[in-house]
């Protein structure tokens, strides 16, 4: 109940924040709803009056006394003596009929104009804020889940958002002052009937809370499984090549049909549901006004006559089906809370404050960590004890597979705080002096400028290109992006595979190089170039971090490249173990045991 209450107020203070940006669209939405109120008031008004007309044959002339009873001529006396002729008014009334219809049209028309417009830029409100919230989410808790459901929360949930908020804003905004209109009219026009609508109206709201909830819980599971179908799709295009060449086709045909049927089945439970939820409200709003016919008629009440029971079923008309749609979008409303639980929480939840690290520091080298622990998730951590982060040093980090290079790296790198940390520099000026390149290099579709620029936005004219080139030098990428069509301006569309592996870690490299920072940290980022051009280009990396007073810290699966380092750090079973140059590690048993088993 109080997430429900969370999300509520959540999304109407959304819309009220939209309201007050979209100043313009809110005066025409006004503007509109007034013109449709005034002609829905008029059009009950004017269907009494045009019956009477038609069922007395014999008066020749009319007068608004004869029409309206006399209490409601109040605000105007003299209008009581105004006679007009029946055979002007039997035009007449018809033509106002008609142009009032009119101009409700044209006001509907600017109406949903408006709506949609404010329910647009909410929903992109919506979205901007989602996507803030998920960048500055911990690490771990955005590794939970895929890159497919990630999608969903963030495409899904907002489509679905915009779809039920123009439906929600129709039925609270539209609906609601049009009910309202037609309540104050008939208290004018005939109280009686006013009451009538009024007392009932309560008990076809009610009947809609608790289907809606029963909705709410089917819309939450749809949305999950659309992020499994996308994260099943995703899957499948990473894996495409080896279903060709093992003719794994029908197999994946079969899963998919599975998959999708188990869907289905699902989505046909809330058919019956969803089918019988208008109806029933629209059934229930006519048994009783059925039965207050019935009654009304049985008791012979003098004002239920031919025109007050015409005017009865027009503000029937009028009144029933806002109000059913206003009751059956409290329902959806509640559906919608159901399918945004995937992003709502994240909205609702501030993330995670990490403290700030003061503008302009830098962190100064050596950094002495006396002890360090980071903890992955499912209990995998790493910890380790008297590290020493070296001016001009070049560190390998080695172990088995899911000992914890990984997470020693992502700590070092802000990506995962510390369960421990005890050490004079603080753990987010490490963070924040460090460039990390992961074990999956990361390109987006755009130049190779603009990918190289990517967090180092400072550079600017002939310096840049000069540096640019420079890190291109370094990886051994000038020659390759110079015979391009576009050299450095040519775009890179690492989806389409028009780069190899081994480019995209090289350029991944130099993008880690002109980030300029005191740390360089490296997970298997060097693991898809040729070895020979990995030893070149290793080399002269280790030499620039020595003449710079840099730190270089690269976890690696290549023997033959650990005498480039000045020190190894060993990793077993979650401690980095042994500490020292790689020749006399290899007098330690268990480090040359690791070496003679791979």
């Amino acid at each position: 109940m109080k997430n429900s209450i969370s999300a509520t107020h959540f999304l109407l203070g959304l819309l009220l924040e939209t309201f007050r940006e979209h100043k313009k669209s809110v005066v025409v939405l006004f503007l509109s709803l007034l013109i449709l109120s005034i002609s829905q008031s008029l059009i009950i008004v004017l269907a009494g009056p045009f019956i009477e007309i038609l069922l007395s044959s014999q008066l020749s002339s009319i007068s608004f006394f004869d029409l309206f009873p006399q209490s409601n001529l109040f605000l105007s006396p003299a209008l009581a003596e105004f006679t007009v002729a029946a055979e002007k008014l039997a035009i007449l009334i018809p033509l106002l009929l008609v142009a009032f219809a009119l101009g409700r049209g044209i006001a509907s028309y600017f109406y949903q104009i408006s709506v949609g417009d404010l329910a647009l830029f909410a929903c992109k409100k919506y979205r901007d804020r989602l996507f803030g919230s998920i960048v500055k989410m911990p690490y771990l808790q955005v590794k939970e889940k895929t890159s497919a459901q990630w999608m969903s929360v963030l495409m899904n949930d907002v489509i679905y958002l915009q779809n039920r908020l123009l439906d929600v804003v129709n039925a609270c905004v539209r609906d609601a002052v049009t009910m309202l209109a037609c309540l104050i009219t008939l208290f004018f026009v005939h109280w009686p009937i006013a009451v009538l609508l009024l007392a009932i109206s309560p008990f076809i709201a009610k009947g809609v809370g608790g289907v809606g909830e029963k909705i709410s819980v089917y819309a939450k599971f749809f949305q999950e499984k659309m992020g499994f179908i996308a994260d099943y799709l995703l899957e499948l295009r990473k894996r495409l090549s080896f279903i060709r060449a093992q003719q794994g086709e029908s197999f994946e045909i079969k899963r998919f049909y599975e998959i999708n049927d188990s869907y289905y089945q699902e989505v046909k439970k809330s058919i019956f549901i969803r089918a019988s939820f208008a109806p029933s409200i629209e059934l229930m709003g006519f048994l009783s006004f059925s039965i207050i016919i019935w009654l009304a008629t049985r008791a012979n009440i003098e004002w239920f006559h031919p025109s007050n029971l015409f005017v009865f079923f027009g503000a029937l008309g009028a009144f029933l089906k806002p109000l059913r749609n206003i009751g059956e979008q409290l329902g959806r409303f509640k559906e919608t809370i159901g399918a945004l639980q995937g992003s709502l929480p994240i909205l609702l939840e501030p993330p995670v404050q990490k403290k700030e690290v003061v503008s302009g520091t830098e962190v100064s080298l050596p950094v002495s960590i006396q002890s360090v622990s980071f903890q992955m998730a499912a209990g995998k951590g790493i910890c380790g004890d008297r590290l020493i982060l070296s001016p001009g040093y070049a560190v390998a980090l080695v172990g088995s597979s899911g000992g914890g290079k990984s997470t020693l790296l992502r700590g070092l790198a802000g990506l995962i705080a510390p369960t421990k940390w005890d050490s004079p520099c603080e753990w987010v000026s490490i963070a924040a002096g460090t460039t990390y390149v992961s074990q999956d290099p990361f390109l987006f579709n755009d130049s190779v400028a603009e990918n190289l620029r990517y967090g180092n936005m400072s550079f600017q004219g002939k310096k840049e290109l000069a540096e640019i080139q420079m890190g291109l030098q370094k990886v051994r990428m000038e020659a390759e992006i110079a015979q391009l069509r576009g050299g450095i301006e040519e775009e890179i569309q690492p989806l389409h595979m028009n780069i190899s592996g081994g480019q995209k870690q090289r350029l991944v490299l130099a993008r880690s190089l002109l980030q300029d920072k005191k740390i360089m940290l490296w997970d298997e980022a060097t693991a898809s170039i040729d070895p020979h051009m990995e030893k070149e280009i290793l080399t002269e990396i280790i030499e620039q971090v020595k003449e710079e007073k840099k730190f270089l810290l690269a976890a690696t699966h290549r023997v033959d490249t650990l005498p480039l380092f000045q020190e190894v750090w060993f990793i077993k079973d979650g401690t980095v173990f042994l500490q020292g140059p790689h020749d006399k590690l290899l007098l330690e048993p268990i480090y040359r045991e690791f070496f003679e088993k791979k």
